[in-house]
């Protein structure tokens, strides 16, 4: 997570799972003005919350409407392999 991480090949993505103490971190979170999960994530880490991942195959990040056809487009793929 974070700068030491770029170029490594990897993004945050997929499911999350949180225990309940990360809720003490929303006012802290809030008045960094994070404004992205992945910094979220960052912060968790440099407050010394363990944080565990595992690769996953593509992923499509669904911000906006075009990117739903996106996604459509991935899935009718892997559907015909």
């Amino acid at each position: 997570m974070g700068d030491g991480a770029r170029g490594s090949g990897f993004v945050t993505a997929g499911f999350y799972y949180f225990t309940p103490d990360i809720f003490a971190e929303i006012a802290p979170a809030q008045k960094k003005k994070l404004s992205a999960l992945r910094q979220f994530l960052g912060h968790l880490i440099a407050e010394g919350y363990p944080l565990f991942g595992i690769p996953v195959p593509k992923t499509i990040d669904v911000d906006y409407p075009e990117d739903i056809a996106k996604a459509e487009a991935h899935l009718k793929e892997i559907n015909e392999e």
